[in-house]
């Protein structure tokens, strides 16, 4: 909570997470995160269908470990590990009873913003 509410402080673990995680970006190339983006999707379709099955909760979050690693790394190279590492933080949450917890779930305060309706889709 603490990092949510002040952007120094989660500059300052961003740039932390980026330098122990640097060897993991070194030689993403472009083709690399769009595999990752492919493979996440495929995650989080996946979990969908389970928590389809449980509306009681979200469960387990939509990214593999692996995946998870991966779009780090890449946030890290293209600089926006500090809005990557707010977006976790503000959306997800560890549970009482160590499952992964995602926004209402988390925070009384969650509020989903949608997108204006004259959005176009690529």
């Amino acid at each position: 909570e603490r990092l949510l509410k002040n952007y120094t402080a989660l500059q300052a673990r961003a740039q932390q997470t980026c330098a122990a995680h640097s060897e993991l970006g070194a030689n993403l190339s472009m083709k690399d995160f769009e595999a990752i983006v492919d493979s996440s999707e495929k995650d989080h379709y996946r979990t969908a269908i389970e928590n389809s099955r449980n509306r009681t909760t979200f469960g387990t979050g939509f990214l593999s470990p692996a995946n998870f690693e991966k779009i780090l790394a890449f946030n890290c190279v293209m600089g926006a590990a500090d809005c990557f590492l707010h977006w976790c933080l503000y959306n997800f949450c560890i549970l009482s009873d160590g499952r992964v917890g995602m926004a209402h779930e988390c925070r009384e305060d969650w509020h989903f913003k949608e997108l204006p309706s004259n959005r176009s889709y690529p």
